[in-house]
């Protein structure tokens, strides 16, 4: 027979938008419960739910699917090239406009920041600085730094030695 205390429990538990998977464990203890809003598994505690707390650690935002990490990068335009670990740990992935392998973190895609530091001009490859310098007819003569930098270079029409600076 079914306590009127694990009645109530499942009542404000359901009425919390959580179903729960498992017989009432006690205010206390994670309860298994399948979130009625996005559909995952949680353990829950009845104790946070009866607070009017939200009783599901993937709505609060407290923990991340990492299938659903996956689908947030891939609509920034990155292919992650490892599984996902957690929110703010570097993930390597790839991007999918420029192919270069970066590693933002999760909770900054979350954030809406931009995905590739390459696409968004926040950062620059050595080796696109080299081809961009000869094309422009400068044959750098040492290796890049960083776009404020003068950078040491030969003119390769009159063979002059130059310090132009690579600008983003």
């Amino acid at each position: 027979k079914v306590s009127v205390v694990a009645e109530e429990a499942v009542t404000i538990m359901r009425n919390g938008g959580l179903e729960p998977l498992e017989p009432y464990p006690g205010a206390r203890n994670s309860w298994s419960c399948r979130c009625l809003a996005c559909g995952m598994t949680t353990g829950a505690f009845y104790s946070t739910v009866k607070r009017g707390g939200i009783g599901c650690v993937y709505c609060a935002g407290k923990k991340v699917d990492p299938d659903e990490a996956r689908k947030v990068m891939l609509r920034a335009g990155l292919e992650p090239l490892e599984l996902y670990e957690k929110a703010d740990k570097p993930w390597k992935c790839q991007c999918l406009t420029c192919f270069k392998v970066v590693t933002p973190a999760y909770s900054a895609i979350g954030q809406g920041q931009s995905g590739c530091v390459y696409c968004a001009g926040k950062k620059v490859d050595p080796q696109d600085a080299v081809s961009l310098f000869l094309e422009n007819n400068l044959k750098p003569l040492e290796p890049f730094e960083h776009t404020e930098k003068k950078w040491k270079s030969e003119c390769m029409k009159c063979g002059r030695i130059v310090y132009p600076r690579h600008h983003m």
